[in-house]
């Protein structure tokens, strides 16, 4: 089989594609945590409000 373009090369590009795609995880990872810690701060936030209600609600 005769390939377009030589298998070294595509071997290059694939092992580049692969590079990038650990990269782009490296940069997606700290953003992931960043949003967890935000979201789990605005829930502790949200959260303060509940205790003003009146003693006959139940308590969670």
């Amino acid at each position: 089989t005769r390939y377009a373009f030589s298998q070294h090369a595509t071997g290059r590009r694939v092992h580049r594609h692969i590079q990038q795609q650990q990269h782009a995880a490296d940069l997606i990872r700290p953003l992931r945590v960043a949003m967890a810690s935000y979201r789990a701060s605005t829930r502790r936030r949200l959260r303060v409000p509940q205790a003003k209600r009146p003693r006959g609600t139940r308590a969670r």
